[in-house]
């Protein structure tokens, strides 16, 4: 394999083909390609199967929204955005 200085080379498997050349399948989809750095990038970008396999991943791991320790909003009772003079007047008094 390549020097993987990126982490999207473990989504392919290295494979010899009938000619004796290296070349990279898809973990996903299955398809296979030359050894491209940017071709690869851009087939993990568009690949289907990988998509669902991913949203699958994501939707397992994170729990429902009413699962979590979601704090509720407090609410303030007669707020007032802004006092008037006499406003200020009475509380102060």
């Amino acid at each position: 394999m390549p020097k993987q200085r990126y982490s999207f080379w473990s989504e392919f498997e290295e494979i010899i083909d009938s000619n004796g050349k290296k070349r990279y399948k898809c973990i996903y989809c299955n398809s296979d390609w030359a050894k491209n750095a940017t071709r690869l990038q851009e087939h993990l970008n568009t690949c289907l199967a990988r998509k669902i396999t991913m949203e699958s991943i994501i939707s397992e791991s994170e729990p429902a929204v009413n699962q979590t320790n979601k704090r509720k909003q407090t609410t303030l009772n007669h707020y007032m955005p802004f006092f008037t003079k006499q406003d200020q007047e009475e509380l102060e008094s």
